[in-house]
């Protein structure tokens, strides 16, 4: 990059380097997206932009997604590549909500969803079916918080056999019968133990089908 700088006595022209300053940041990186640096030139004051790798962190948090699966997650592991589903983004009024086995992040790898948070679907008053994908191996107590008409969970993941991967997950949803879709290989196990009315914390009844 250059530019012309004039003489003021003889008005001689010439064409000159630009010297950039160290850089500012005009847009810090997210997990989401890639952030922006700026550098300006001390002369002239030309400038030009370079790209910031996003900030995948453990612990940060980033929306991905579209409509019934669309959800904000929390980077758990970038080592292990896993995340949490924090919370739905669906909207309150989304009768379908998807917890997807995997999601692509900002920095084009690829993260495993193990887990659904407490509260993750707090108060969708009119969700009324969930699937639930393959790596998830943890479903925290309240996650279907006020969640009344809810009728169908469909669990895709093998991985919820015990008691306590599933515990309480129903507690205070208001939720009185659900039916359970599971794998053909784990259904009598998550029927016996874990998808229990007593363990989910459902009122009346839980079908394994």
């Amino acid at each position: 990059r250059t530019h012309t700088v004039t003489c003021s006595v003889c008005g001689e022209t010439k064409t000159e380097k630009c010297s950039f300053d160290n850089g500012t940041v005009t847009k810090k990186p997210t997990a989401a997206a890639s952030g922006l640096r700026t550098y300006t030139c001390t002369v002239c004051g030309g400038k030009y932009t370079v790209s910031i790798p996003a900030a995948v962190t453990t612990g940060a948090k980033v929306t991905v997604g579209k409509g019934s699966a669309k959800a904000q997650f929390k980077i758990t592991s970038t080592k292990k590549r896993t995340v949490s589903y924090f919370k739905s983004y669906a909207g309150k009024s989304a009768k379908k909500a998807v917890v997807p086995n995997s999601v692509k992040l900002a920095d084009g790898k690829t993260y495993k969803v193990t887990s659904i948070n407490a509260k993750a679907f707090n108060s969708m008053k009119k969700l009324a079916s969930v699937s639930v994908g393959t790596n998830v191996n943890k479903i925290s107590k309240y996650a279907f918080y006020k969640t009344p008409k809810m009728k169908t969970l469909t669990v895709k993941s093998k991985k919820l056999t015990s008691k306590k991967s599933v515990a309480g997950s129903f507690k205070k949803s208001q939720v009185k019968n659900l039916t359970v879709k599971a794998p053909k290989s784990v259904k009598s196990k998550y029927k016996k133990a874990s998808f229990t009315k007593k363990t989910l914390g459902v009122s009346k009844k839980v079908t394994v089908r």
